[in-house]
């Protein structure tokens, strides 16, 4: 009986633990205007297409142009508005140079966006 409760306590806290991580990299990485910003510096992992020289140039304007397209839209800064922000970043590329871009969410599963 002793072993189960200390099992049950080791998971409460691991549980708590991974809770506030995910937390933490989602308060980092919440809006519109926070994605715009490296998500390189809160140690996500990133697409690797982004770090090709060839493709740098059109992910740069990619964001340009997705943060002005969404600039009027009603969720822009909306706790689930990176997904907007990502969806239409992923569209863009796809539809212009065939480019499949994967978002951070689909980079790292094991974190929670919203």
């Amino acid at each position: 009986m002793h072993e189960t409760k200390h099992y049950l306590l080791m998971l409460v806290i691991f549980f708590l633990i991974v809770s506030c991580n995910s937390l933490q990299m989602n308060r980092q990485t919440s809006g519109l205007n926070a994605q715009t910003s490296s998500h390189r510096d809160n140690n996500l992992q990133h697409d690797p297409i982004e770090d090709e020289p060839k493709y740098r140039h059109i992910f740069e304007t990619n964001n340009a142009e997705v943060r002005d397209i969404l600039k009027d839209h009603p969720m822009r800064n909306h706790r689930r508005g990176v997904h907007i922000f990502w969806n239409t970043k992923k569209k863009l590329p796809k539809e212009k140079y065939g480019i499949d871009w994967r978002s951070p969410a689909e980079m790292n599963p094991y974190i929670i966006f919203d």
